[in-house]
Parts: structure tokens; sequence; C-alpha cells
């Protein structure tokens, strides 16, 4: 009997002999460079965050996908139903991909990088496009570049529109209920509080009109990490939008706060973290309903 592997290598090459069949173009952003079709039908998603936002923003038809299922996933009505949710990036299978006779995958360069690293996936010669994510501040270019390195430039153009009119129409709720004052947007990372600056949550707190609380701590990667027994930088904001914060919802240094305990807390989506524009839509309405958070803790 032949070996497993050799049977995998040769199932391999069998489907991506057909996808090449395709017209091709040669897809270069950054320092990522890969021959990818042009007009792509079979798209296999590798993760449920950069990779699903951009594929539902290019217009990809999607065969299946990686998902979030203990997660409100915003992107939920993009996807059409017969697409299967699969619990993938944890564990990345080249079989079950091969399930699917994908003609392009789609992974964020982060999971991307962690598979490679850890010899956890091997494509194998398959069509992918890594999708440098859109961590920062710098979101919106990243996805308007990679867009039209796909050359589907009017998708990113649409897509920055359409979240421009969302901030746009969110902005004088926001300025109404802040009045000015500042709000703190913050990971919690055990026992370390990670006050975000320059982030992708940052970026649209910003574009908002949001001024963020921000302390003297040099900020690595975009965030300015604190002990809890360090926490001034959080005292000057009027409002707290949080991730990760239910195991130290307890604790004494936090308690403390202006904002946490006159009730001004909000709990964010994690899957809000990070992505491109329809992710920052989603976002948009966060921030807009933390501000009733925050109104009704001022009314009491």
């Amino acid at each position: 009997m032949l070996p497993r592997h050799f049977l995998l290598a040769v199932a391999f090459t069998a489907l991506v002999a057909p996808a090449f069949a395709q017209e091709t173009f040669t897809y270069t952003y950054g320092d990522y460079t890969a021959e990818l079709p042009v007009d792509p039908q079979r798209v296999f998603v590798m993760d449920s965050r950069t990779a699903l936002d951009f594929a539902v923003s290019a217009g990809f038809p999607i065969v299946a996908t990686d998902w979030d299922d203990d997660e409100e996933m915003h992107l939920d009505k993009f996807i059409p139903e017969n697409v299967d949710r699969l619990i993938f990036r944890g564990e990345p299978n080249a079989e079950l991909v091969l399930t699917y006779d994908p003609d392009l995958l789609v992974v964020g360069a982060g999971w991307w990088n962690y598979w490679k690293d850890n010899n956890s996936f091997n494509a194998n010669g398959l069509p992918v496009l890594v999708i440098k994510d859109g961590t920062g501040p710098d979101w919106k270019e990243q996805l308007t570049s990679q867009l039209a390195a796909y050359n589907r430039p009017e998708k990113g153009a649409a897509l920055i529109a359409e979240y421009d009119a969302a901030v746009a129409a969110a902005r004088p709720e926001i300025a109404r209920v802040l009045h000015g004052r500042k709000v703190a947007v913050t990971d919690i990372w055990g026992d370390q509080f990670a006050l975000q600056t320059e982030t992708f949550s940052a970026a649209v707190a910003r574009d908002l009109g949001i001024d963020l609380a921000t302390g003297p701590v040099e900020a690595e990667d975009g965030y300015q990490v604190y002990s809890a027994e360090n926490l001034g930088a959080y005292h000057d904001a009027a409002l707290i939008m949080s991730l990760w914060s239910k195991d130290m919802a307890d604790n004494a240094m936090w308690q403390r706060l202006p904002a946490i305990a006159r009730g001004a807390q909000y709990e964010m989506d994690t899957v809000n973290s990070w992505g491109f524009a329809l992710t920052a839509i989603d976002l948009v309405q966060d921030f807009t309903e933390a501000m009733a958070v925050l109104e009704k803790a001022d009314a009491q």
C-alpha cells in the first residue's frame, strides 16, 4: 500500500491542476507574491477574522469558512446558508480543505505565519491569498490596496464610503453624550491591562471624534501595558470599553476606577478587535451602544 502522505500529495496535485487551468495573474502586496485565479469560484476561508472580512469584501464565492461558534459574528449576514462553517484555524486540516475542491485559499497573515512557524499546515502548491491583517490605524489603506492588488479597487472605495457614512451618522450622538470626555479602550491580558492607543479599535474611535485615554508608558504594537497597581491612565476616562475583563471584575484596583465604580463600562466584541470596513462599521455600532451605557451612568 502506498504511504498516506504520498496519497495526500497526489490528491493535492490533482486538485491544483484544474485551478491553474483558470486565467491567473500575479498578485503582489508588500512582500507577498502569488499566482492566483483572476475569478475564483470556490474559495475556502481559513480564518474568520481578517480573511473572512476580506473575502466577503472582495465578493469571493465562499464554499467554507472558519467560524467562531461562541461569538456573535457580524459577518454572518453576508454568508449564504449553504456555506459550511468550520472550526478550522486552531487545528488546520489539509485533508478537510481538499474535500471542498477549492481554487483559492484565503488566510490572514497572523494565522498563516503561526501555522508556518509550527509546521501546522502545508498548502502544497494550492493558490493561497495571504492577507495583511488590519490590526492598526492603517487598516483602510490596507483594505483598499489589497483589493486593488486583486483588481477590485471599486469594492474598496465603496466599502470605505459606507464606513465614512456610518461614522458621519454616529458622530453627533457620540459628541452629545461625551461632551469632550475621554474613553479608555482596553484589553485585559491575565493580570495586565493593555490600553489601546494605536490599534484598529483606536483608529475607529478617533474617526468618531473620541478622545482616548492614554498614559506615559511607551506603546508597543499599539498598546500601553499597565499592572493593576498602576492604572492612573484610566482615571481620566468617563467610559471604559473593555475586552476580556470578566476575570478581573472583582479586582479591587479595577473596581476603584471612577468609570467602573459608576457603571460606565461596555464589554466589546472580540471579533471586532481587528479587520476591515465591514468590521469597522460594526464597531461603530458598538461605540454608539456604549454611549447609551455612559448616558445611563451619568443619570445615576
